[in-house]
Protein backbone atom coordinates (compact mmCIF):
# COMPACT_ATOMS: atom_id res chain seq x y z
CA UNK A 1 0.00 0.00 0.00
CA UNK A 2 2.71 2.56 0.89
CA UNK A 3 4.95 1.57 -2.45
CA UNK A 4 1.55 2.22 -4.43
CA UNK A 5 0.81 5.65 -2.90
CA UNK A 6 4.56 6.38 -3.54
CA UNK A 7 4.23 5.64 -6.92
CA UNK A 8 1.39 7.39 -7.12
CA UNK A 9 2.95 10.54 -5.95
CA UNK A 10 6.39 10.12 -7.81
CA UNK A 11 4.25 9.65 -11.53
CA UNK A 12 2.16 12.82 -10.18
CA UNK A 13 5.16 14.97 -9.80
CA UNK A 14 6.31 13.84 -13.36
CA UNK A 15 3.46 15.00 -15.04
CA UNK A 16 3.31 18.39 -13.16
CA UNK A 17 6.80 18.80 -14.29
CA UNK A 18 6.52 17.93 -17.91
CA UNK A 19 2.87 20.43 -17.81
CA UNK A 20 5.06 22.96 -16.34
CA UNK A 21 7.65 22.45 -18.91
CA UNK A 22 5.08 22.97 -21.58
CA UNK A 23 3.40 26.07 -20.31
CA UNK A 24 6.59 27.54 -20.19
CA UNK A 25 7.64 26.77 -23.44
CA UNK A 26 4.65 28.18 -24.69
CA UNK A 27 4.66 31.51 -22.41
CA UNK A 28 8.37 31.88 -23.99
CA UNK A 29 6.64 31.86 -27.56
CA UNK A 30 4.69 35.08 -26.40
CA UNK A 31 8.04 37.03 -25.85
CA UNK A 32 9.09 39.16 -29.22
CA UNK A 33 11.83 38.20 -31.18
CA UNK A 34 12.99 41.78 -31.82
CA UNK A 35 12.51 45.22 -30.74
CA UNK A 36 13.52 48.91 -31.09
CA UNK A 37 16.44 50.56 -28.84
CA UNK A 38 18.10 53.36 -28.48
CA UNK A 39 22.21 52.23 -27.62
CA UNK A 40 24.90 54.55 -27.92
CA UNK A 41 22.44 57.51 -28.88
CA UNK A 42 21.45 55.64 -32.08
CA UNK A 43 18.25 53.81 -32.50
CA UNK A 44 18.46 49.88 -34.36
CA UNK A 45 14.81 48.80 -35.30
CA UNK A 46 14.39 44.83 -35.23
CA UNK A 47 17.14 44.57 -32.71
CA UNK A 48 17.47 40.75 -31.81
CA UNK A 49 15.76 40.53 -27.63
CA UNK A 50 18.51 38.13 -27.08
CA UNK A 51 21.19 40.32 -27.31
CA UNK A 52 19.20 43.01 -25.07
CA UNK A 53 22.23 44.36 -22.31
CA UNK A 54 21.84 46.37 -18.77
CA UNK A 55 21.22 49.77 -19.95
CA UNK A 56 19.74 49.47 -23.40
CA UNK A 57 16.54 52.09 -23.40
CA UNK A 58 13.45 50.01 -25.47
CA UNK A 59 11.00 52.03 -27.23
CA UNK A 60 7.49 50.61 -27.05
CA UNK A 61 4.83 51.55 -29.74
CA UNK A 62 0.90 50.47 -29.94
CA UNK A 63 0.50 46.61 -30.00
CA UNK A 64 4.65 45.94 -28.49
CA UNK A 65 5.17 43.28 -26.47
CA UNK A 66 7.55 44.11 -23.68
CA UNK A 67 10.43 41.79 -24.30
CA UNK A 68 12.22 41.46 -21.22
CA UNK A 69 12.33 42.88 -17.49
CA UNK A 70 12.23 46.81 -17.97
CA UNK A 71 12.05 49.95 -15.50
CA UNK A 72 9.52 52.43 -17.44
CA UNK A 73 11.16 55.71 -17.60
CA UNK A 74 8.37 57.73 -19.82
CA UNK A 75 5.02 56.97 -21.08
CA UNK A 76 1.87 58.79 -22.36
CA UNK A 77 -1.39 57.28 -21.63
CA UNK A 78 -0.12 53.60 -21.21
CA UNK A 79 -1.72 50.62 -20.02
CA UNK A 80 -0.98 47.09 -19.87
CA UNK A 81 -2.86 43.76 -20.75
CA UNK A 82 -1.87 41.26 -18.37
CA UNK A 83 -4.37 38.74 -19.71
CA UNK A 84 -1.50 36.09 -21.57
CA UNK A 85 0.02 36.24 -18.03
CA UNK A 86 -3.43 35.79 -15.93
CA UNK A 87 -5.19 33.39 -17.85
CA UNK A 88 -8.18 35.84 -18.27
Amino acid sequence: LISHSLCTTYYSMIYQIIKTTTALEKLADLVPHTCTIVRDGRAHDHFSAKELVVGDLIMLTTGDRVPADVRLIDGVEMSVDESSLTGE
